[in-house]
């Protein structure tokens, strides 16, 4: 398992190299939402509890739909390209770093921690005494949407995000 924490980590440097040398916005906001997503897997993995890593995954995803869509309304005429050169030797370089992972990925540690990973901890949460926490969490959520849907509706014509 600690080799499969050590890839992730490795290949969480390597997106962050990467994000130094983009220049779009939509390009870099795609390669956050790989960050995330990648950060969310480790977390998961160094937590052996999935909630923080989905709730990381869904703020960081929230954000970036905020800032895609400041961006898009920006910059909806500009073209961008890819330098595929670039991309082609730094997936050339990721699949001969795997080459060599692939059977240690399928070796019997990986296939035991995800055969007989402890789940007591996700059955905590469902008690009967956390009942009155997961209430709370359902009726804010219910209540963020409202808000959400208030202000999306609100005076067409002066300028709301409802367009129609």
């Amino acid at each position: 398992m600690s080799f499969f924490l050590n890839f992730l980590f490795f290949f969480l440097l390597i997106f962050i190299m990467l994000f130094c040398f983009m220049d779009h916005p939509l390009v870099m906001g795609l390669f956050l939402i790989l960050l995330t997503l990648v950060l969310s897997i480790y977390s998961i993995f160094i937590s052996f509890s999935s909630w923080n890593g989905y709730i990381l995954f869904l703020m960081f995803l929230g954000g970036l739909l905020i800032l895609f869509l400041y961006n898009i309304s920006l910059i909806s005429t500009e073209m961008f390209s890819l330098k595929f050169s670039f991309l082609f030797l730094f997936f050339g370089f990721i699949f001969l770093c795997n080459v060599s992972f692939i059977k240690e990925t399928l070796s019997e540690e990986v296939l035991y921690f995800f055969l007989l990973k402890n789940t007591s901890s996700l059955n905590v949460l469902m008690k009967f005494f956390n009942m009155s926490m997961i209430l709370f969490l359902v009726f804010y959520l219910f209540f963020s949407l409202v808000c959400i849907i208030n202000v999306v509706y609100m005076n067409k014509d002066k300028g709301s995000l409802w367009m129609y």
